[in-house]
C-alpha cells in the first residue's frame, strides 16, 4: 500500500470519526445500529476489529474518548431493562401489555429466549427482581387487571356489570378473581394487587 492509499485511509476514518461525534451530539449516545447506513458498517467494523486485535491503540483511544459503544446488544438490552424498571416503577409491576409500545414486545421475546435456554442466569435473576412475569396466562391477567385499574380510576369501585357489553368480560373476570379468592385459590401476589384498588 502507497502513501496515497494510506492518506486516504486515513481521511476515511477521520470523516468517519467526526459522523459517529455528530451522531452522539445528536441521540446522546454512540450506539450506532450496524443498519444506519454507512456510519453503522463502520461502527460495527471497528467492534471487529478490536476484537481481533487490529484496531490501534490511538484509534480506540479515540474511541473510547467519546464514549464509544464496544458492545451494541448489551446497550440495547441495558436501555430497554431500564425502560422497564421505570414502568415498573410507576405500575408496580412489570407485566408490559403486549400492545405497550416497543416494551411490550422485547418482554414478550425475553419469555421466548428463556423458554428456548438463550437468556443468560444474570438477566433472568434482573428480571426476577422486578417481579417479571413469565408465564403468558399471567400477562393476560395482568392485562384484565389493568382494565379493573382503569374502570377503578373512572368508577371509583370495582363492581363491573356482568351484562355490559364491552364490560361484560372484565365483570366475569372479576367474579372468578372473587370466588378464586373465597376457595383460596388465589395467589398472595394477584391478592395483593387486587387489594390495592
Amino acid at each position: 500500500m502507497d502513501q496515497f492509499e494510506d492518506d486516504a485511509m486515513l481521511h476515511v476514518w477521520d470523516q468517519r470519526l467526526e459522523s459517529l461525534k455528530q451522531w452522539k451530539h445528536q441521540h446522546g449516545h454512540c450506539a450506532v445500529p450496524k443498519n444506519a447506513g454507512l456510519l453503522g458498517r463502520w461502527t460495527s467494523r471497528q467492534r471487529e476489529l478490536a476484537k481481533k486485535g487490529r484496531l490501534s491503540n490511538e484509534r480506540m483511544t479515540e474511541l473510547v474518548s467519546i464514549g464509544f459503544v464496544w458492545d451494541a446488544n448489551e446497550t440495547a438490552w441495558e436501555a430497554r431493562y431500564t425502560s422497564l424498571l421505570e414502568y415498573y416503577n410507576f405500575h408496580r409491576h412489570s407485566c408490559v401489555p403486549s400492545a405497550y409500545p416497543g416494551l411490550g414486545i422485547w418482554v414478550a421475546k425475553l419469555r421466548g429466549k428463556r423458554r428456548r435456554g438463550k437468556l443468560s442466569q444474570e438477566r433472568i435473576a434482573k428480571l426476577d427482581a422486578l417481579d417479571f412475569v413469565w408465564s403468558p396466562s399471567d400477562s393476560e391477567w395482568m392485562e384484565k387487571y389493568q382494565a379493573l385499574k382503569q374502570f377503578w380510576n373512572t368508577h371509583g369501585h370495582c363492581s363491573v356489570p356482568f351484562r355490559d357489553g364491552d364490560l361484560e368480560k372484565l365483570g366475569w373476570w372479576c367474579n372468578t378473581q372473587r370466588q378464586s379468592h373465597r376457595k383460596g385459590k388465589i395467589s398472595a401476589h394477584r391478592a395483593r394487587l387486587l387489594d390495592q384498588i
